[in-house]
């Protein structure tokens, strides 16, 4: 799972397609510490839901080359959200809450948690063209922070020809050929929601892990069916780093990674 803000803007921008979805996902990567050390990333997982809600599971794993893993970090995710129009005159709302509870093998809800309230009001130019501003906010008990939405947005990627979201804190385009088949490209910065490590963790007991990076990707986006729709791609992340906090909230290591590809698979079915 990315971060929080990225899967809010997702909902901000996607299209009300079936009365529930189904999308399972998974991404691997093979890179470098500064120091030289190899570590391999694997994250897969399953989401669910509707118009109103999402409801999703995943596990990510670190392998290190020189130094214990860390393997079988969960996530329990979910969101409700709602978004309608204001009158006539073409302005819109949309209201998010986000929970996610993420860990290693001890799991203490009250100190794992992250919570994701955002707001935020669209103006639509005409049928295709609008500006949405707003904000958000991640609570946890380690580094809360609050964060803008601002973003532009053209046409519908399931229409034919271009269609586009500029702003923060993600960029996409999508080309359209037909019903079948498009092309899709992404440019994003990510802070993923940091997983509390285990009780005895050699790293740092009852403390949290956290990756931020940028990344861009291009994908082939198949469409066969109505109910399905398959995306497969190649990544390139970049500005990578993994950061230890202890049980406090304080940074106590952070270590840089080398720009590196990666390969993922996602899939949608419609119901």
């Amino acid at each position: 799972m990315r971060k929080l803000a990225i899967a809010t803007l997702v909902c901000l921008t996607l299209p009300a397609q079936a009365s529930f979805f189904l999308n399972p996902y998974y991404s691997s990567s093979d890179t470098n510490f500064k120091n030289g050390q190899d570590v391999k990333t694997t994250i897969y997982g399953l989401e669910g839901g509707n118009d109103t809600f999402t409801l999703g599971f995943s596990n990510r794993n670190y392998s290190f080359q020189h130094s214990k893993n860390i393997d079988n970090l969960k996530s329990l995710y979910g969101n409700i959200h709602h978004g309608d129009a204001l009158g006539d005159d073409g302005w819109s709302y949309f209201l998010y809450l986000g929970a996610s509870l993420n860990w290693e093998d001890d799991f203490h809800p009250t100190e794992n948690y992250n919570i994701n309230p955002n707001a935020a009001l669209t103006y639509h130019y005409d049928d295709e063209l609008s500006l949405t501003l707003g904000a958000g906010g991640v609570i946890n008990e380690y580094n809360s922070k609050a964060y803008p939405i601002v973003q532009v947005n053209f046409s519908n990627p399931k229409s034919d020809g271009l269609s586009f979201v500029l702003g923060f804190p993600k960029n996409t385009a999508t080309y359209r050929f037909n019903q079948y088949f498009a092309i899709n490209g992404e440019l994003a910065l990510s802070c993923d929601p940091a997983y509390q490590l285990k009780d005895n963790s050699v790293y740092v007991r009852k403390g949290y892990i956290e990756e931020r990076s940028a990344s861009a990707e291009g994908s082939l986006v198949v469409t066969p069916a109505d109910q399905f729709s398959a995306k497969i791609g190649v990544g390139y992340t970049f500005d990578r780093d993994i950061r230890f906090y202890d049980h406090d909230g304080r940074k106590i290591s952070k270590a840089r990674l080398d720009n590196d590809w990666n390969f993922f698979v996602k899939g949608s079915l419609f119901f």
